[in-house]
């Protein structure tokens, strides 16, 4: 395993003022709604694309808000093996259309975090995700003193070629958008390249140690 080494991108989300990167959010996510409403026979990939633009759009919208916003507020004990599972739930139509499969994670632990900004990093690591495996695995590892918990999401493909990313994939503008997030909230994230896919890390400070889950809902 060895560290992923980004590559080139124009221009990174933090050179820009927070008021231009809103704005530029408003505009893809309404350019996006638009062509959606008047291409309303659009083919299904293309449908697609839009659809996940115009998230993209938004997405960035509620990040910047949460970078506007004083750093580090509203800290509480979140589970996060739940908040991954309502993930989920929220991501399964797009899951389905991507025929992509989820794997775990079979524990819990509460972590301190602010629960709308660790929904947006889990939302912006799967949009990251999605794009560069077809097998989403999730495990949790509790460790160290200071408490921390690690959140690990590796994206697989069996049997495909080493990963490999260009400066324009939708994927790198996510990942952009989830470090600046995670330097925001003092989430450590990392991203290594395995043999068929990249691993993603949140680390978070731990309030519990782990639990297995009793239930998961159904895919």
């Amino acid at each position: 395993m060895t560290p992923y080494a980004p590559p080139h991108l124009p221009l990174q989300a933090a050179e820009l003022p927070l008021d231009l990167l809103g704005q530029v959010g408003q505009a893809v996510a309404q350019a996006a709604n638009a062509a959606q409403e008047n291409w309303p026979a659009a083919p299904a990939g293309a449908a697609a694309a839009l659809a996940d633009l115009e998230q993209l759009g938004l997405r960035l919208q509620e990040v910047v808000r949460v970078l506007a916003a004083p750093a580090r507020t509203g800290l509480e004990p979140v589970a996060l093996g739940l908040a991954v599972l309502q993930a989920r739930a929220e991501w399964t139509s797009q899951l389905r259309r991507g025929g992509l499969v989820w794997v775990g994670p079979e524990e819990s632990v509460d972590v301190m975090a602010n629960p709308a900004v660790l929904k947006q990093l889990l939302d912006l690591a799967l949009g990251h995700a999605v794009g560069l495996g077809r097998r989403l695995e999730f495990r949790l590892r509790f460790f160290g003193q200071p408490a921390q918990a690690k959140l690990l999401l590796t994206a697989v493909t069996p049997g495909s070629e080493p990963f490999a990313s260009l400066p324009g994939d939708a994927a790198e503008w996510h990942w952009v958008l989830l470090a600046a997030l995670a330097v925001r909230a003092g989430v450590v994230a990392e991203r290594q390249v395995q043999a068929q896919g990249v691993e993603l890390s949140l680390t978070w400070p731990a309030a519990s140690g782990l639990r297995r889950l009793t239930r998961q809902p159904a895919r």
